[in-house]
């Protein structure tokens, strides 16, 4: 049942990862921004992910079955990513390409959807069945993909114009922020609002 949703949903994040055209100068300083872009992203997918089983558990198992994604959503951004041990791909942990990377760094994501996964489980044991039910419908849903390839597309947009150093209008909150941090114009965000996706910003 959570293996499947596992599955399915990361290879959706690493299928939408396989858009991204183009490449960094092989060059330190470019690594180290394409390693931010990666751990964006690779947070931000974690927090849709999040969301969608938050929405599902409301719809699946009463408004209060999504408190334990919350928590556990909670607790990862605290302690940062599982990080479950993957093979080792020299040529994809140096690659300068974009998809290349993004696409071994979805793959490392099951230790932790499997941890927002079995919260909701522990909560719930006595609903079984619905939530068989629920993990089914999450892995043949495709919104979170959707949301994660838009987001694929800004943030390479937002790469591209630190590397070359023009301006940008950013399509997302968390692209405008990224840039300020990246070019040290950081600011402190204000805090989530209530219900809001939550991404690590590298």
């Amino acid at each position: 049942m959570i293996e499947a949703y596992v599955t399915a949903t990361i290879h959706a994040f690493a299928h939408a990862a396989e858009g991204i055209e183009g490449a960094l100068p092989d060059t330190p300083a470019a690594r180290r921004l394409l390693d931010r872009y990666v751990e964006t992203l690779a947070g931000f997918a974690l927090g849709i992910a999040a969301a969608s089983m938050a929405h599902a558990a409301r719809v699946w198992l009463g408004e209060r079955a999504d408190q334990p994604v919350i928590a556990a959503l909670a607790a990862l951004t605290a302690r940062g990513p599982l990080r479950a041990p993957a093979p080792v791909d020299p040529f994809a942990s140096e690659s300068s390409a974009p998809a290349i990377r993004l696409h071994a760094r979805t793959h490392r994501m099951g230790a932790d959807l499997r941890a927002l996964a079995n919260a909701v489980c522990a909560e719930v044991a006595g609903e079984r069945k619905n939530v068989a039910l629920m993990f089914a419908q999450l892995g043949r849903d495709s919104l979170a993909a959707e949301r994660f390839a838009r987001e694929i597309e800004r943030g390479w947009a937002a790469v591209q114009a630190v590397v070359h150093g023009e301006p940008h209008a950013p399509g997302s909150p968390l692209w405008g922020e990224w840039i300020r941090r990246v070019r040290g114009e950081w600011r402190a965000a204000p805090p989530p609002a209530v219900r809001e996706h939550i991404a690590v910003i590298a």
